[in-house]
């Protein structure tokens, strides 16, 4: 008999997009505030972030910018 379990995890993919309306350049770093782990923004602004919680604060940084 074995026995199964359940991992629940949170991700999401979206596109992230500059107060100017301009996607948020590839190459820019993402990290959820109180995780070390950076995430890589793709082309066009597509980002990609696992590890979430109900509510979160996330940073993005580029040549400089934060």
């Amino acid at each position: 008999m074995t026995h199964g379990s359940t991992i629940v995890v949170r991700s999401a993919t979206f596109t992230l997009h500059q107060e100017n309306g301009k996607p948020v350049p590839s190459g820019a770093i993402l990290r959820i505030r109180g995780q070390k782990k950076g995430y890589p923004v793709g082309y066009h602004g597509l980002s990609y972030l696992s590890g979430l919680s109900a509510h979160n604060v996330v940073n993005a940084q580029w040549d400089h910018q934060a």
